[in-house]
């Protein structure tokens, strides 16, 4: 019997942005199933990241760069790059930013 079919995508599931996150995972299944692939109905909530690299049934996951090519993420293949239309991240570069309020400032927020 084989495992049930999992997906997760642990690294940006933050509840700020659970809606959009749940809208890339129906659109990614749906996508799959097209295709007559077996694509979980739900995201795998219940897992963390080291579980769901591992788990038999894994079919969808994100992650950053690093944890992919330095093989923590297992045997998984790359099949997509988000584009997220940012006006540094031209292709082959990296950007990373963090965004604060106004009126909050630098060092005043829950990671200072």
């Amino acid at each position: 019997m084989s495992a049930r079919p999992v997906a997760g995508l642990p690294m940006y599931d933050w509840p700020e942005l659970r809606a959009a996150t749940d809208a890339l995972r129906r659109e990614t299944a749906a996508q799959l199933g097209a295709r007559g692939i077996d694509a979980p109905t739900a995201l795998g909530r219940d897992l963390d990241e080291n579980g769901l690299w591992r788990h038999s049934g894994h079919v969808l996951a994100q992650t950053c760069g690093l944890p992919f090519v330095t093989g923590r993420c297992g045997a998984a293949r790359l099949v997509g790059r988000p584009d997220y239309g940012l006006p540094l991240a031209a292709q082959g570069r990296y950007v990373s930013v963090i965004v604060v309020r106004r009126e909050q400032g630098a060092g005043q927020g829950p990671w200072a």
